[in-house]
């Protein structure tokens, strides 16, 4: 581990989910997916 990693430290990270990466656009052709609300897919986590 890097010595610069210290117990205590913070970071801030903020993104807006463009629509194309909510979960309706995740599979578009799977109809369960587009019933689904637009919110972010963790999908493109992986």
């Amino acid at each position: 581990m890097k010595e610069t990693l210290k117990v205590g430290l913070e970071h801030v990270h903020t993104y807006r989910v463009p629509e194309n990466k909510t979960v309706p656009h995740l599979y578009p052709e799977a109809k369960a997916f587009q019933e689904m609300p637009k919110v972010f897919a963790t999908g493109y986590m992986v």
